[in-house]
């Protein structure tokens, strides 16, 4: 057994990973097929669904590039989901929404940045031996 249980944890992620993926594939199909029933709306409901679909990616990413990439694709159905109603107030929201989500991301690609230039990997053990100032960034 390895140290601090590293070995029961990393089967418990596995275990957990490959049931979120069984479940992935069992929802969407009869969620697009509820998608087709529901004409008046669907753009609303892809877009619930695409904002689902990046959720679980970002739960299940390895490295710290898919993980911005979800987290960006989270932050864009977002937007289209703030703004879906049309009204002028939810526009102006939606608006700030997007700048402060871009900003946040740009912090946390400057902190990307550092890591892989202390550890030369984007996986999420280069974080161990990060300086302390992109975990901030990060984080």
């Amino acid at each position: 057994m390895a140290v601090n249980g590293s070995v029961w944890h990393s089967l418990a992620v596995g275990q957990f990973r490959e049931l979120l993926s069984a479940y992935q594939w069992f929802s969407y199909p009869s969620g697009v097929t509820l998608l087709l029933g529901f004409p008046k709306d669907n753009l609303f409901y892809v877009q619930l669904m695409v904002l689902h679909v990046s959720l679980n990616a970002a739960f299940l990413s390895t490295d710290l590039i898919s993980l911005y990439v979800c987290l960006e694709v989270v932050g864009l159905s977002s937007f289209l989901l703030i703004i879906y109603p049309r009204q002028a107030a939810s526009s102006w929201i939606g608006l700030r929404y997007l700048f402060v989500t871009n900003t946040a991301l740009l912090f946390y690609l400057i902190g990307v940045m550092l890591v892989y230039q202390a550890t030369n990997s984007l996986d999420f053990q280069g974080l161990a031996t990060a300086p302390y100032e992109a975990i901030t960034l990060i984080f």
